[in-house]
């Protein structure tokens, strides 16, 4: 056995797809069919031959590399950050972007065989490309920032073990990410398998095996001898069809020593190994928030509107250009390159008012929010776990460990802890404490923590009471105690059948007690999952503080200093510094994410209606688009990529904030507050636009009636592009603000990166119109200042707008519940 194969240089024999069929017929065995399986194949050379391994002296550490090259990494796919090219690549992949950079190049071929200085036709169709690669840039680069925070989310939830293997001829401890297809790894008790592995040395080995369905998981594993020579026993029995009788020789990765040693020759690792495969579906789960689905909604409701507006748009001006085409009774020569501008335009207004960026604003706001909790020492572990504490209206607190270090009675709190307390109160979040103590010891902690000063009107249970007059928890599908649907999500994917839902079965006699208890005393985690569960069902949204039933609520808070290995793998967030006015301070945080991401919606959702609506109108009245399509594609920056960051970076305010009820889980993004804001702007921006196309002259004499000529930079629309930016800046600045708070300009200051944003925006705006000349689709004597005085002018009076709209009342079912008292976390 020990010298079955020396290592060498040659190709291996055996193929990752191969090893994948082995552990695949472990996971549907129905008696032993992964043992006659290797055994048809040759047995414990097939496997050890195949991938070059010794099961005496291992791997060499020289080949590990070459082993990663052939059989796939153990690391975490999900966490290999993309470089900014291949997102700069991604980001182009776009295809409203990739037909209108065909069409420029079009263009250009159109203008050398039509116009007599190509160069000077041309310029705008160059601009045109340049600003597309630069745009797209800007998109990869931030769409990698956001990544970039999500795999420091990811990391930090992997908890790096060592294993012991052979290497070189001797044991070594390695990480599970160095892992590779061939080392032998040394099986103890407790340790949980990272990759797929077959087993060449057991003794008693027993293991809590995932990928056997049944009840009881706990396997017995052994060599392929000892398996063949079980097997064939059972079968002059005339046994053939039980599923556990015969011990594997397979182990699956997510299987947990429980008894025995042994040793084993890894052959599946990472995305190979069934945990890798798994782990995939999973991460695709736990990466689609709620919040994101709310998100895609409005985007799919505004991407129709997009759609619509730029068909009505390109109808328009198609139905001119043949009209015009024929006028006078010969043919314009200039016919290719003005139906090519007629497309291109209407591309780049598809691009600029599609929001299929929305999405990417919650991303952006969550890793925002997990950045700056990391400079308050908590650390978030899961995508979610923001969102779900935003929205958390219950939150268990375990006495011992959290609120008090110690078991007992006359133990003090832990410092913060009634602070902490008071301020989840005003937040609109229902405190109850969760023991496994006395009910004396329960009550005690809860008068000193301040959930209530009166003993009197205190609500308790102990445990075995809930889980008898609740009737305790059944299976929702069969409603009885015990089925066969699996609890895990893990178990869940492998055996391909729905995870199990819990429910109460008393549910009118759980409400009577939810309603007003206070303290779940001598409390078992069965009986804490019973509470968790009940209040669930009902739309509560239920974290827990401390170390018991993680798993069951929707998000598990710990304290470092207390918290479990099991505990710290299943919480969503990680106080570091084990200060409870952390948690204050995450609820804030988790907060300003549903609010970043509404103000985006609120700012990018006026955008798209009065690029829509002033685009469809312009090409039916003055027979050409309102905006170049160089001016859409910087709109498209300003309200896209440069508006997200802008909005997103804005510090939560802790008055308001931690003053107001926590958002329902079901509410909608869009409010009718926002709403108001919304069409208010829409509408003032509109009538504003309209006025300077059809009646400029009257604010500004000297355009006269001139529009465009031959598609030349109009001195007018130039204008109108200038005074259109200027608005959206007011309106950039009122969207920090979604609520009726009227000191707008002073959240400005909240963050010192956001003055200087809006600062580069005018800039970047004034050098756009005064430099860029036909490059940038600008008239070539840029704007006066008179005309500049009156473009911030009307941004100013958009600013005025909010103020005004912020004095009409929000219907009451939207208002949030302020109240008087103001705490400092």
């Amino acid at each position: 056995m020990n010298q079955i194969m020396s290592q060498g240089s040659e190709e291996f024999r055996t193929t990752k797809e191969e090893l994948a069929e082995i552990v695949e017929k472990l996971q549907t065995r129905r008696f032993a069919e992964e043992v006659d399986f290797i055994e048809s194949k040759g047995g414990d050379e097939y496997i050890l031959k195949g991938i070059q391994a010794n099961a005496a002296e291992g791997i060499r550490t020289t080949d590990v590399e070459r082993r990663k090259s052939f059989f796939g990494s153990n690391q975490n796919g999900q966490n290999e950050m993309k470089s900014y090219l291949s997102l700069w690549r991604i980001a182009l992949e776009d295809v409203p972007l990739q037909v209108l950079l065909a069409l420029c190049i079009v263009g250009i071929i159109g203008e050398y065989f039509t116009s007599d200085n190509t160069l000077k036709s041309s310029a705008e169709y160059i601009g045109l490309i340049l600003t597309i690669l630069l745009l797209s840039f800007l998109t990869g680069v931030r769409n990698g920032d956001s990544e970039k925070e999500f795999i420091k989310i990811r990391s930090s939830g992997e908890i790096k073990k060592q294993y012991k293997v052979i290497r070189d001829g001797s044991l070594q401890k390695v990480s599970a990410d160095d892992l590779v297809v061939g080392d032998v790894m040394k099986l103890d008790e407790e340790i949980e398998i990272p990759v797929d592995g077959y087993v060449i040395e057991a003794h008693e080995l027993t293991v809590d095996d995932p990928s056997i369905a049944g009840e009881s998981k706990r396997v017995s594993k052994a060599t392929l001898a000892d398996c063949i020579s079980k097997r064939n026993t059972l079968k002059s029995q005339g046994i053939i069809k039980d599923v556990t009788a015969v011990p594997s020789p397979v182990l699956v990765s997510g299987s947990k020593v429980v008894s025995g040693d042994g040793l084993l020759v890894v052959i599946a690792v990472g995305s190979n190994s069934s945990l890798g495969k798994i782990s995939a579906i999973l991460d695709e789960y736990e990466d689609s928030t709620q919040l994101q689905e709310k998100v895609e909604q409005i985007a799919v409701k505004y991407g129709k509107i997009s759609i619509l507006a730029t068909f009505l748009t390109l109808l328009l001006l198609i139905f001119h250009f043949v009209v015009d085409l024929f006028a006078g009774g010969k043919l314009n020569p200039r016919v290719l390159p003005n139906i090519i501008r007629c497309f291109i335009s209407t591309a780049s207004l598809l691009v600029t008012i599609i929001p299929d960026s929305l999405s990417i604003t919650v991303v952006m706001s969550i890793a925002f929010c997990a950045r700056n909790l990391a400079k308050h020492n908590i650390l978030v572990r899961k995508k979610k776990a923001c969102e779900k504490l935003a929205e958390t209206n219950n939150i268990l607190i375990e006495k011992t460990g959290v609120l008090s270090t110690q078991q007992g009675t006359k133990n003090t709190l832990r410092p913060g802890s009634k602070v902490m307390i008071r301020l989840l109160k005003d937040a609109g979040i229902r405190v109850r404490i969760v023991t496994n103590e006395a009910k004396s010891s329960g009550i005690l902690t809860a008068i000193e923590s301040g959930i209530s000063n009166d003993p009197n009107s205190l609500s308790a249970i102990g445990g075995s009471e809930l889980q008898q007059l609740s009737g305790g928890l059944i299976c929702k599908k069969y409603k009885i105690e015990k089925c066969s649907c699996p609890s895990d999500p893990y178990e869940a994917v492998v055996r391909k059948r729905p995870i199990r839902v819990d429910t109460v079965k008393d549910k009118e006699s759980f409400e009577q007690i939810a309603d007003k208890l206070d303290v779940l005393y001598e409390s078992r985690p069965e009986q804490t999952d019973i509470l968790i569960s009940g209040l669930k069902e009902r739309g509560d949204v239920v974290t827990v503080l401390g170390s018991q039933s993680l798993k069951k609520a929707d998000l598990g808070i710990v304290l470092n200093d207390t918290a479990s290995e099991v505990a710290v793998s299943s919480a969503g967030i990680i106080i570091l510094d084990n200060n409870l006015s952390s948690v204050m301070k995450a609820v804030l945080w988790s907060r300003n994410i549903i609010e970043s991401v509404k103000r985006v919606v609120q700012f990018q959702s006026t955008v798209i209606l009065v690029v829509s609506i002033c685009s469809v109108t312009s090409a039916g009245f003055i027979k050409q688009p309102i905006f170049r399509p160089i001016h859409m594609l910087w709109i498209n920056a300003l309200s896209d990529t440069i508006a997200s960051y802008f909005l997103v970076n804005k510090h939560p305010r802790e008055i308001g904030i931690l003053q107001s009820k926590p958002q329902s889980q079901n509410a909608e993004i869009i409010s009718d507050k926002m709403n108001l804001n919304i069409y208010g702007q829409t509408f003032y921006q509109v009538i504003v636009i309209l006025f300077l196309i059809i009646k400029g002259e009257l604010l500004c004499p000297e355009f006269g009636k001139e529009l465009a000529n031959d598609n030349e930079p109009s001195h007018r629309l130039t204008f109108v592009f200038a005074a259109f930016v200027m608005m959206t800046l007011a309106n950039l600045i009122n969207s920090l603000e979604i609520g009726d708070r009227k000191q707008i300009l002073s959240d400005l200051t909240s963050n010192p990166i956001l003055l200087p944003i809006l600062v580069g925006i005018i800039c970047i705006q004034f050098a756009i119109v005064e430099f860029g000349g036909r490059l940038f689709g600008c008239h070539p004597n840029g704007l006066t200042i008179r005309q500049w005085v009156i473009c911030f002018t009307l941004g100013a009076i958009g600013l005025r707008l909010s103020l005004i709209l912020k004095l009409i009342p929000e219907p009451v079912s939207y208002t949030h519940l302020t109240l008087p008292t103001i705490y400092s976390v």
